[in-house]
């Protein structure tokens, strides 16, 4: 499997763990910075998980 397809597969599965957590909320304020916060992190901590701390993880992310 491709790097970025371990990228994009771990970002939607955050994604979907936030939504799941957000749907049990009450509150819609608190749900949406549930959700917002869930869209914003999530693919830092996927590209991360995937490509590692190397210097060069963005060069290699996009195959340069």
């Amino acid at each position: 499997m491709s790097p970025f397809l371990k990228f994009l597969l771990l970002m939607l599965g955050i994604d979907l763990v936030g939504f799941i957590i957000a749907a049990g909320i009450p509150d819609p304020s608190i749900r949406l910075y549930i959700v917002g916060g869930t869209l914003l992190v999530s693919p830092l901590i996927s590209f991360y998980v995937v490509y590692g701390t190397e210097p060069d993880a963005l060069m290699s992310a996009f195959g340069k």
